[in-house]
C-alpha cells in the first residue's frame, strides 16, 4: 500500500468533498492531493470581460469563461499565479491545490506579470500600468504607467509586458504583441521603474520562411507573435515567445538564448518546444517559466489552453514540467492531460479508462468545444467502459450551458454525485459526493478511493440559477 493512502480523507472532506467509505471490503482512502491534472482546477475562474458586472454580452447566451496568459511567481514556499482577466491564486503544494486570493486589483487585464525587485513586488496590468506591494498577495497599489520609448519617431506600446529583475538588481521590460513586430526589450530605471534607460531593442524577429510554425495555419503571410517571458538559466538568458495567435490549435512556445539580457538572442535549435494541437489540452502557449521549487533539474511552465467555442478568447490555463536537453536548451515536449506528480517527478502511472455513453458522446470525446447537457429529472447518465480498472482520480470539465450575465445566469457551484459499480453484480456505491459543494469549480479534479469499476454514473443535484448543467469532458483515471 502506498504511504499516501495511509492517511485519512480528512483533508479532502474538509474541502467539501465527501469520499466513499469502505464499502464491501477494504478501500484505501486518499490523503491530501499529491497530483494535478490539466486544465488547472482553479476556484472562481472568471468570465470574459465583456459580460461581467451585469454588462450584456455581445450575443445573448454567449458569456464564457476567460482566463489565460498565466504568470508564475514562487516566493517563500508559495506558488502564485497571476493570469489575464482574474485576480490571483496561490498554492502551498506546487499546484496540487489552489486558493483564490484578492490582491487588491479586481481585473488584471491581459498578460499581467509579477516580479520581486529590490524588496518590493511589482505587477503589470493593462499594458504599461504598474502596481507595487510589500507582499505577492498585495494589496497592490497603482503607481503610474511606464514611460514609452520611441522608434522612428513613433511612441511604442508595451503590449504583453514582462518584467525581469536580474541578479544585479537591474530591471528590464520585454514586450511585443503584433503580426510581424517581433519581441522587444528595454532597461528600466532600477530605482524608478516608470522610467526607461537607453533605447528599445528588437530581440526576436518574425521569420516565416525559416520558422513556418510562427505563422497561422497554412498562411505564411499571416502571423501573431506575442507573450514574451525571460528567465535566467545557468548564467544564460532565455527569452520565450508565443506564436501564432491564441485562437489557433497550433499556438505554441518558442525560445531564444543569449549571454546578455538585451541580446543578441539566437532561436534555439528545436522550436517550438511546447505544443499540442489535439485533445482537451490544446493551443498551449503564452505563459511563464520558473525553476521547479522541488525538482531541481526541472522547470515549471504555465500556459494558456484554447477552448474557443463561444469566442476566440474562451480559454483555460495549465502547467507542466520542462527539462534541458544536451545542448542546454528546452527539450521539445507536449503538455499533459493525465495526472502528474506535483513534486515534479513526472507522470503518474494512471491512464484514462475509456468510459462512453452512446446518448452523450460529447462528454467523453476529449474536446472542450463540445458538451452534453446532463440534467434530466430522474435520469442518471451511466458511462460504461469495455474493461475495468482501479479508479484513482476523476476530472470533470463543466460547460456552463446558458450562462448569460445580461439575464442573471452567472457562475456558481455545481452539486453532484458520482457512483460506480463493477460487473453489474453489486449495487451502486459512492465514489465522489459533492452534494454539499459551495465552490465554483468550473474544472474539478479529485483523487478518489481505490475501487474497481467498469461503470460510473453522475447525478446533478444543484447548479447555478439559469444554467443547464453540461459536461464538456469527464475522464476517469485508473491504475
Amino acid at each position: 500500500m502506498n504511504i499516501y493512502h495511509l492517511v485519512t480523507a480528512a483533508v479532502i472532506a474538509a474541502a467539501g468533498v465527501r469520499v466513499a467509505c469502505a464499502e464491501a471490503g477494504s478501500v484505501d482512502q486518499p490523503s491530501a492531493p499529491k497530483t494535478y491534472c490539466n486544465p488547472m482546477p482553479l476556484p472562481g475562474i472568471p468570465v470574459n470581460s465583456g459580460c461581467r458586472n451585469g454588462k450584456p454580452s455581445r450575443t445573448p447566451g454567449s458569456s464564457y469563461r476567460e482566463i489565460a496568459d498565466p504568470s508564475f511567481l514562487y516566493d517563500n514556499g508559495t506558488l502564485y499565479l497571476y493570469p489575464s482577466m482574474g485576480m490571483a491564486w496561490k498554492s502551498k503544494d506546487c499546484g496540487a491545490t489552489w486558493e483564490q486570493i484578492d490582491v487588491g486589483v479586481y481585473d488584471l487585464g491581459y498578460a499581467p506579470t509579477a516580479v520581486k525587485h529590490r524588496g518590493k513586488y511589482y505587477l503589470t496590468t493593462g499594458g504599461s500600468q504598474l502596481h507595487v506591494a510589500d507582499s505577492p498577495e498585495g494589496p497592490f497599489k497603482p503607481i503610474g504607467r511606464i514611460a514609452r520609448p520611441k522608434v522612428d519617431g513613433k511612441e511604442m506600446s508595451y503590449d504583453d509586458p514582462m518584467l525581469f529583475s536580474d541578479d544585479d538588481e537591474r530591471l528590464y521590460v520585454y514586450f511585443g504583441c503584433s503580426p510581424r513586430g517581433g519581441i522587444w526589450g528595454i532597461e528600466l530605471d532600477s530605482k524608478n521603474p516608470l522610467a526607461f534607460i537607453g533605447e528599445p531593442k528588437q530581440l526576436i524577429k518574425f521569420e516565416p520562411e525559416e520558422h513556418p510554425w510562427e505563422c497561422k495555419p497554412n498562411r505564411l503571410d499571416e502571423a501573431w507573435m506575442e507573450g514574451s517571458w525571460l528567465t535566467k538559466i545557468n548564467g544564460r538568458y532565455c527569452l520565450v515567445f508565443s506564436a501564432s495567435g491564441t485562437e489557433n490549435d497550433t499556438y505554441a512556445m518558442g525560445a531564444a538564448w543569449s549571454d546578455s539580457p538585451l541580446g543578441p538572442f539566437v532561436k534555439q535549435r528545436n522550436n517550438p518546444f511546447l505544443r499540442s494541437t489535439t485533445g482537451v489540452v490544446r493551443g498551449t502557449s503564452h505563459g511563464s517559466i520558473i525553476p521547479h521549487p522541488i525538482a531541481k533539474d526541472r522547470f515549471m511552465v504555465a500556459y494558456s489552453i484554447l477552448v474557443g467555442n463561444r469566442g476566440n478568447f474562451e480559454r483555460l490555463v495549465g502547467f507542466d514540467n520542462l527539462r534541458l536537453d544536451a545542448n542546454g536548451e528546452f527539450e521539445v515536449s507536449e503538455p499533459t492531460e493525465t495526472p502528474q506528480y506535483a513534486d515534479g517527478s513526472g507522470a503518474v502511472p494512471w491512464y484514462r479508462l475509456p468510459f462512453t455513453n452512446p446518448s452523450r458522446p460529447e462528454a467523453t470525446d476529449q474536446n472542450l468545444k463540445t458538451w452534453s447537457p446532463i440534467y434530466e429529472y430522474g435520469a442518471e447518465p451511466v458511462f460504461k467502459a469495455p474493461y475495468s480498472g482501479v479508479i484513482r482520480a476523476v476530472r470533470i470539465c463543466w460547460a456552463d450551458l446558458g450562462m448569460d450575465y445580461a439575464n442573471g445566469a452567472v457562475p456558481g457551484p455545481y452539486k453532484y454525485l458520482i457512483q460506480y459499480r463493477f460487473n453489474g453484480k453489486d449495487g451502486w456505491k459512492t465514489l465522489v459526493d459533492r452534494r454539499d459543494n459551495e465552490k465554483d469549480l468550473y474544472i474539478d479534479y479529485i483523487e478518489t478511493p481505490r475501487v474497481r469499476a467498469d461503470e460510473i454514473r453522475i447525478k446533478v443535484f444543484g447548479a447555478p440559477k439559469g444554467i443547464t448543467p453540461a459536461i464538456s469532458d469527464i475522464s476517469v483515471f485508473v491504475e
